[in-house]
C-alpha cells in the first residue's frame, strides 16, 4: 500500500510539473512529449530557464522513472520510487509551480563598505553582526569581503612584523584576492535562478559564488537592495 501511495504521490507531482511547462511554453497536452517540452522551455524567455537547464539531467532521469512507471500502474508499477526520490520531485514541482521571488528570502538593505574603510571597521561590524562576509561597493561596483579573503590576505602578510588593522583598507585586502565570490542578481529573479548562481560556482573550475548580491536589475553597478547566502536559498 505504501508503495502504491508513494507511486501515486510521484506521478502527482511529475503530471504537475508537465502542465505547468506546457502551460508557460503554449504547447498542448497532447504535443510532444515531456522531454520536447523540456527543452523549449529551457530557451528563450521562459521563467526559471537557467534552472531548468540546469537540471536536465535530473529531468531525464525522473522522467525515465515514470515511463518505467505508468506501464500497467493499475495493477503493479514496474518501478517503485523510493520516499526520498517522492520528496525532491514533490520539492522540484514545488520550486516550479510557485517560483519564489529572491525578495522574499533575501537579507534587506545590507551593511554595505566603502574600499577606504579600515580592516577594524570591517571586522568590527563582521564581529557584532555575526556576519563571515559584507558587501563593499567601489568605484567598478559591488565586491565581497569575506573571512577566505582575510585568510588570503593575511597569507601575503605572513613576512611582516607588525599589522595594523586601523591602517589597512577594505580595498587593499580586496586587492589580494583574484575573485571576490560576489554573484549579482535582478530584483525580480525567483529564487531558483539563484540556487542556479550557486551551483554554477561549484562546477570545475568556475569561481564558487559566496554571495549573491540583489540589485535592481542585475548589475553590479547598482545599489545593493539586499543579499543572498546558499543558506537563504537552501532552506
Amino acid at each position: 500500500m505504501d508503495e502504491t501511495l508513494r507511486a501515486a504521490r510521484f506521478l502527482d507531482a511529475f503530471n504537475r510539473i508537465d502542465a505547468e511547462l506546457r502551460k508557460r511554453t503554449g504547447l498542448g497536452r497532447d504535443t510532444g512529449s515531456f522531454m520536447a517540452v523540456l527543452v523549449k522551455a529551457m530557451g528563450g524567455n521562459v521563467l526559471d530557464a537557467p534552472f531548468l537547464r540546469n537540471r536536465r539531467e535530473q529531468f531525464e532521469q525522473l522522467n525515465q522513472l515514470r515511463n518505467f512507471m505508468v506501464h500497467e500502474f493499475r495493477t503493479h508499477p514496474l518501478a517503485e520510487p523510493t520516499e526520498e526520490t517522492v520528496k525532491s520531485i514533490e520539492a522540484l514541482a514545488e520550486l516550479v509551480l510557485s517560483p519564489v521571488r529572491v525578495s522574499k528570502v533575501m537579507t534587506l538593505r545590507p551593511r554595505v563598505l566603502e574600499p577606504g574603510d579600515t580592516l577594524a571597521t570591517a571586522l568590527a561590524i563582521m564581529t557584532a553582526n555575526d556576519f563571515s562576509q559584507v558587501l563593499v561597493q567601489g568605484a567598478d561596483g559591488l565586491s565581497l569581503l569575506s573571512g577566505e579573503h582575510l585568510r588570503v590576505w593575511l597569507g601575503h602578510k605572513l613576512g611582516e612584523d607588525i599589522v595594523s588593522l586601523e591602517e589597512t583598507t577594505v580595498g587593499e585586502v580586496l586587492a589580494c584576492v583574484d575573485d571576490a565570490g560576489l554573484g549579482c542578481i535582478g530584483l525580480n529573479a525567483t529564487v531558483g535562478e539563484a540556487l542556479e548562481e550557486f551551483e554554477k560556482s561549484i562546477a570545475r573550475g568556475r569561481p564558487r559564488v559566496l554571495a549573491i548580491a540583489v540589485t535592481h536589475s542585475g548589475k553590479p553597478t547598482e545599489k545593493a537592495l539586499g543579499i543572498i547566502t546558499p543558506w537563504d536559498v537552501m532552506n
